[in-house]
């Protein structure tokens, strides 16, 4: 899975990298062929604390994903469809938005590679924690607006 969702500090981890790239440009020639589950850091972060705390969770293993897999270009579909909302300076939205990837590098395969072979199912972390996965519009949104307010989008 892809970790996304809001960032605290500026410091670009490999975590952070991915994303980082998508939105400054780095894939503007194409998109790698890969599909991935999404997680967001907020669920993640809370379902952890709240294995920590719950016996009945002791010797589970929660999946704490997206049931659906996306590719960098869904993933750039979503982030065209708000650019005016995360993206309110209008020199730095047309700069993102003419770097987003539109193709795959290689556009002869046919569909995505996914990295897991079979979709995750969150119903545990639902049933058993009470996680309830936020939207991947939302997910995206808020880690656009806190790349942004970081100062870690190119302009």
């Amino acid at each position: 899975s892809l970790t996304l969702g809001p960032i605290v500090s500026p410091r670009i981890t490999s975590t952070k990298r991915y994303f980082h790239n998508i939105l400054n440009g780095h894939f503007a020639q194409g998109s790698p062929r890969l599909a991935f589950g999404v997680a967001d850091v907020r669920d993640a972060s809370r379902a952890h604390v709240l294995a920590l705390t719950d016996d009945r969770v002791r010797n589970e293993r929660v999946i704490v994903t997206s049931r659906a897999q996306y590719t960098v270009l869904e993933l750039v579909k979503i982030l065209r469809r708000i650019a005016s909302e995360v993206l309110p300076d209008p020199h730095m939205r047309e700069h993102v938005l003419t770097r987003l990837p539109d193709r795959y590098v290689d556009e002869e395969s046919e569909g995505a590679v996914t990295l897991v072979a079979k979709s995750s199912d969150p119903a545990k972390a639902e049933q058993l924690l009470g996680v309830h996965l936020r939207t991947i519009e939302e997910t995206v949104r808020d880690a656009v607006c806190s790349y942004v307010r970081l100062g870690l989008v190119e302009a």
